[in-house]
Formats: structure tokens, C-alpha cells, sequence
């Protein structure tokens, strides 16, 4: 799209036959998620129905259809928005369907591993570039030419074809069912390359010296390639017993509020505590 967003769909195989309540419900669904509605097709054997055909025409529809490989009987339901909201709202509206109609196999473990993140993001409300993953992430070797040719292009970096919005990451997840259970990536070991990345995300020399000069001065030291992959062991366990919530295998879960029942934290502290670190407790106007 030309705004920068994307229009995608999920097939659903035998949806064909959605009744207006199942469609309405799959709607609000969405909207929960975040879209602002849900577009569909549905291919009857006799006809298709959709309420985009007056929009679209016959000929847009058939190429959509054929596109997404929807047979006759099946559902086509889409999404259009600005990435990533358009797949993070299909994603989870793929895994609605799929419990729904008990699509996912039992007793089973598929593993993926998941890669070429982008090395950024677009914070909408901030209006300004963020480390998709984090500020040390490494670029793709293949895409350091990007990093330096971002800084004389004409594209707002809100554009999703500005080159520091197609500069990738080495970045990987382990997923599990779904599930992520690990991440990982290869870290940046030269100075000058980290000082870039930093000030593309709006950091400066001087500020970056004030906030991260004992990184910096030791990737001065030769620091090598270096790289890594930390588990999830709770989220682990919780896919081995069939668990959707990791607080079930967790030994002292927290409540909603953040506080354990266990040690009954937070709990009030002593002024003699207080002092002895040099801190206060100071009320805000609106509280008093």
C-alpha cells in the first residue's frame, strides 16, 4: 500500500459455510486486537459472498482468490493496516480459528527458528526509530551499505523504503509450537559501528558516552565477533505439560498487581532502611 501498510489474509479451509453471528464474532475479535474491522470472502459452491465485491470488482476477487489458493467451500478473511499490526493481528486471529476448529495437533513439538528481523522499527506514537530487538544487535553483514546510505536519503524514516527500515538484523528465535522459548543474535564488536547505529536511534556522541562509555571503550580494545542464545526454561516446561500459562510451572507466581503472596511483596519499608541508602518516600500531589 501506499501509506506503507499491507493488506494479507488466512485461509480458512471449510469456512465457507460462516454463519453472519460467526463472522460478526471473528469481527469483534479483531477490532479487540487492535484492526478496525475484518474483510472476507466466502466461497459457497454456488456463489461468493463478500462485502468488498462492490469495491474490488469480480476480476480483483478471482485474483485474490486464486492468489490464496481459496477452493470452493473454503473462507478468505482479511486484514489491511499498517505492518507489523496487519500480521500481528492475523497471527492471532490464526491461532482464534485454529482453536476454534481443532487445528492444532496434540502430543506434537515443531520447532522454527525465526530470522532476518528488521534492525529497526517505526514507533508511531514516539514518532521516531527503535531497536527492534536491541541497541547492540549486529547488522546482516549484506546490509551495512544500508546503514550509511540512510543518512543521505530523502525518505522520512517513518517510510518503510527508507534503507535503515530495510536494514536486518542478525537476530534469531528459537519458537516451539508457536511459542517462543528462545532468542538470540550476534552482537556489534566495533566502536565506530555502534556510535552509528546509537545516533541513527537519535543518541549522540556525548550523549552516548554518558550513557554507554564503558561499552564503547571496550569494544576499543578488539573485542571479537561474539554471539549467543538464552531459553526460556519456564516457558519450556509449560509446553512439555500442556500448560497455555507459564505461571503454572512457575514456583512463586506474581499476581496481576505485581505482588507475591509467598513474601507478601511489596511491603512497607523501614525509615531505618530508607536511610541508610539515602532514599525517601515522596508522596505526588495526586495522591495526597
Amino acid at each position: 500500500m501506499r501509506s506503507g501498510g499491507s493488506v494479507k489474509g488466512i485461509v480458512l479451509k471449510g469456512g465457507g459455510s460462516y454463519s453472519r453471528k460467526q463472522i460478526d464474532g471473528l469481527t469483534a475479535t479483531a477490532k479487540e486486537l487492535g484492526a478496525g474491522g475484518l474483510a472476507y470472502i466466502l466461497r459457497t459452491e454456488s456463489e461468493d459472498k463478500s462485502p468488498l465485491l462492490k469495491f474490488i470488482g469480480e476480476s480483483v476477487k478471482e485474483q485474490m482468490c486464486e492468489r490464496a489458493a481459496v477452493g470452493k467451500g473454503d473462507a478468505l478473511f482479511i486484514i489491511s493496516d499498517k505492518s507489523p499490526k496487519t500480521e500481528e493481528v492475523l497471527g492471532q486471529l490464526r491461532l482464534t480459528l485454529a482453536r476454534q476448529h481443532d487445528l492444532i495437533p496434540q502430543n506434537e513439538h515443531r520447532f522454527a527458528w525465526v530470522m532476518d528481523f528488521p534492525l529497526f522499527e517505526w514507533n508511531e506514537e514516539a514518532g521516531r526509530l527503535e531497536a527492534m530487538h536491541n541497541i547492540v544487535s549486529h547488522p546482516m553483514d549484506e546490509d551495512l551499505a544500508l546503514i550509511a546510505e540512510g543518512e543521505k536519503s530523502t525518505l522520512s524514516p517513518s517510510d518503510p523504503n527508507h534503507p535503515w527500515r530495510r536494514a536486518r538484523a542478525m537476530q534469531y528465535d528459537m519458537v516451539l509450537n508457536g511459542v517462543e522459548i528462545g532468542s538470540g543474535g550476534q552482537r556489534i564488536n566495533r566502536r565506530e559501528l555502534q556510535e552509528e547505529i546509537l545516533n541513527i536511534l537519535g543518541i549522540d556522541k556525548e550523549r552516548a558516552d554518558r550513557m554507554f562509555g564503558f561499552l564503547l571503550r571496550a569494544l576499543e580494545y578488539g573485542a571479537p565477533p561474539h554471539a549467543g542464545c538464552a531459553l526460556g526454561l519456564d516457558r519450556i516446561v509449560a509446553l512439555m505439560i500442556g500448560s497455555d500459562s507459564i505461571r503454572d510451572v512457575i514456583a512463586f507466581p506474581k499476581t496481576t498487581n505485581a505482588g507475591s503472596l509467598m513474601d507478601a511483596c511489596p511491603s512497607p519499608i523501614d525509615p531505618e532502611q530508607l536511610e541508610e541508602l539515602g532514599l525517601a518516600i515522596v508522596k505526588s500531589s495526586d495522591s495526597e
